[in-house]
């Protein structure tokens, strides 16, 4: 009897209504609205705002179901190229404007915003700078999966350079030398562009770039010449990394 009284939702009981409004976003959802309403002019506004609302509901719907369809087995396996097509479909149905239905650049960077939670956020600009479309562009699927492939392959990419990382802070300091992680780099950047070469042979010598002995002897030679040159944080390390990476990929546009 004594916890029939119980709060809803996990808020504080002291919350005021101006914070209610800011936890749950309405004041600028309510704000968006009314600005495209008098952008627009619409001869009914009440039915231009309900369908407004029907939109960002359904958009919002379908953004979380072609997110988790991706999240479903790794890039590598082959069941992912089938489910980056349902997660393309899945969005296809989102109303993006009255009765049309579709991906549009809004639509598509949404997702890809999903996709990329928990980036260093340099990487993540230096990325949408490569994958950024026009809000109103049709997103054809090529370049939805590429997109959506470059994503998941640049977090696995990211994940090894942050392991060389944490080899070379030395001290494990979350500071490395400098030397020894701008030696590293030229050989991610050596690797990356062979990679870009076609055939057998250059993904061998990219390979080999990036091997422990090549990489070791590269390294041992930095420490035998270097001069106090500071030190560098992962984030910064990850950021240039993701330059080499971005090398390999196209703009979209």
């Amino acid at each position: 009897m004594g916890d029939k009284k119980k709060v809803s939702d996990d808020k504080p009981q002291s919350e005021t209504e101006r914070q209610f409004l800011e936890r749950t976003q309405v004041s600028s959802q309510i704000k968006d609205v009314l600005t495209k309403v008098i952008e627009n002019r619409p001869l009914d506004p009440i039915a231009f705002i309900a369908d407004y609302f029907e939109s960002v509901g359904d958009k919002s719907n379908r953004l979380s179901k072609s997110h988790q369809q991706l999240l479903l087995t790794h890039h590598s396996r082959p069941a992912f190229e089938a489910n980056v097509r349902i997660a393309y479909d899945i969005l296809s149905l989102s109303k993006v404007h009255k009765t049309i239905r579709g991906i549009n650049g809004s639509v598509f960077m949404d997702l890809l915003n999903l996709l990329t939670e928990g980036m260093v956020p340099g990487v993540k600009e230096k990325l949408y700078k490569k994958l950024q479309c026009k809000s109103h562009e049709v997103i054809r699927y090529d370049i939805f999966r590429s997109g959506i492939f470059a994503c998941f392959v640049l977090q696995d990419f990211l994940k090894e350079a942050e392991g060389l990382y944490c080899t070379l802070d030395l001290g494990k300091t979350g500071k490395a030398d400098k030397a020894l992680c701008d030696t590293a780099l030229h050989q991610l950047l050596l690797s990356v562009s062979t990679a870009n070469n076609t055939g057998e042979l250059s993904a061998l010598e990219a390979g080999y770039n990036l091997g422990p002995d090549k990489l070791y002897t590269a390294l041992n030679q930095a420490l035998s010449v270097t001069t106090e040159k500071g030190t560098i944080s992962c984030d910064d390390f990850l950021i240039a990394a993701a330059d080499a990476f971005l090398l390999k990929v196209n703009n979209v546009n």
